[in-house]
């Protein structure tokens, strides 16, 4: 036999309210030496006052007890005795409001820039106007004795004042963004990298007077032994508006990212650049297997040497990418020059959409090298693919150039191994009777 119990318990709180709570208990007994019982029941306890009307506390989460995790492995914990785990200081952060700073630069040996970063790290700067209004040789932005982790986005880094023709680099170079471990020259390099994991993001470089522009957009020397030590750095979606000689220059770099950048020299006015002028020239970088290859994606060069140029006022020699002595970390983990739109370029000589030597186990995909002239009949190469090894050139885009002389759509020479696939090359037209070579391949 058994037995059944139900109830109910309804309480009454002042300041609370009510709760009704339900009970069950049963007792079954199928011998009369053995019998079997059990409960249910829910209860409520009334809080307590700081917990009706104190709301939690909410707090920004610093990072205070953790390490890097690009330097440091999962879980990112601070090791002592271990440079690569070590606590992530509190994040500074200046947000410019759109407000200017301005520094006037007066000599090619004294201070340059106008923001230094000098062993700086986890600094953020967002939305500044960052203006320099020197006529000699004048920095914006400069990273020196390895400042790492910085982040400046949505900023104006812009010269207002300066219009000298620099070819090279060096303690007379002006430059938007300079990576250097020299105060006064930019092309100072060291055994330790003048700034890792930093991150240049959707900034604009311009001139805003009529200028030749400075030598350099971006300019970022990494080691002297960068293929041991990733560098990381990240240039993205900026756009650099006037140069003289190089729009983005990355040098002897490991794992630096150069991606979706805008680069021309729209605001150049008529303004020549140099006779040999390059969107982005890459020499040495490096890519990592345990860390994260080189990349150099989604980029526009365009309107080479100035916005509305022709084949007959153009300059000599311009070139969309220049990219020499590269190396991918493995035939599975390649380096990659991907994706990139070259327009519009003009010259009165020759041209190179893109200009590759002796580089390693990279792709080089999907790329256009499209609308571009020249004046003379000298030789032009859409892409000169020069001594590649163990590359992918597959999916690329060569169409509508019109060329005055002799001309190579693809020029591939002194290849070892890779793929030539998938390329197409279409209606591209010579303008003269003169040519005495047009290849669409050269193999």
């Amino acid at each position: 036999w058994g037995e059944v119990t139900l109830a109910v318990r309804r309480d009454d709180y002042d300041g609370f309210g009510s709760t009704t709570n339900p009970k069950v208990s049963f007792k079954i007994q199928p011998v009369a030496q053995f019998f079997i019982r059990g409960s249910y029941n829910e209860a409520f306890r009334v809080p307590t006052f700081n917990q009706i009307y104190n709301a939690p506390i909410q707090q920004q989460y610093l990072g205070s007890d953790v390490a890097n995790p690009a330097t440091c492995p999962p879980p990112s914990r601070p090791i002592a005795g271990n440079p690569n785990c070590q606590l992530v200081p509190n994040l500074f952060t200046i947000n410019g409001g759109n407000n200017s700073v301005s520094f006037a630069t007066t000599s090619t040996t004294g201070n340059k820039p106008v923001i230094r970063f000098s062993g700086g790290d986890f600094f953020r700067l967002r939305n500044l106007v960052i203006q320099n209004t020197g006529t000699v040789s004048p920095w914006g932005v400069h990273f020196y004795n390895q400042s790492n982790n910085n982040l400046i986005e949505n900023c104006t880094i812009q010269f207002t004042s300066y219009n000298t023709a620099v070819t090279s680099h060096g303690s007379s170079a002006a430059a938007y963004v300079v990576f250097s471990e020299s105060t006064t020259a930019t092309n100072f390099s060291g055994s330790n990298y003048t700034g890792q994991f930093d991150t240049i993001r959707n900034c604009l470089m311009r001139t805003t007077n009529s200028s030749v522009g400075p030598a350099f957009g971006i300019t970022c020397i990494g080691s002297s032994n960068p293929s041991g030590t990733a560098s990381n750095n990240t240039f993205e979606k900026n756009t650099i508006q006037n140069f003289y000689l190089w729009g983005i220059h990355n040098w002897y770099t490991n794992g630096d990212q150069i991606i979706g950048n805008d680069i021309s020299r729209v605001n150049a006015g008529t303004n020549l650049p140099a006779s040999t002028h390059i969107g982005i020239r890459a020499d040495y970088m490096y890519g990592s297997s345990t860390g994260r290859e080189f990349k150099i994606n989604d980029n526009f060069i365009h309107d080479l040497p100035f916005n509305g140029s022709s084949a007959t006022n153009g300059s000599t020699t311009p070139y969309g990418l220049y990219i020499y002595y590269c190396y991918g970390s493995s035939l599975t983990s390649k380096g990659e020059v991907n994706n990139n739109n070259i327009q519009n370029l003009r010259s009165t000589t020759l041209h190179y959409g893109y200009w590759g030597q002796y580089n390693y186990r990279i792709t080089v995909n999907n790329n256009r090298i499209e609308n571009c002239a020249n004046g003379s009949s000298s030789y032009s190469y859409s892409m000169q693919i020069y001594y590649h090894y163990d590359c992918n050139v597959d999916g690329n885009f060569v169409r509508f150039n019109r060329l005055y002389g002799n001309y190579y759509a693809i020029n591939y020479w002194y290849n070892s191994g890779g793929t030539l696939n998938n390329n197409v090359i279409q209606n591209n037209i010579s303008t003269t009777t003169a040519a005495s070579y047009y290849y669409h391949y050269s193999m």
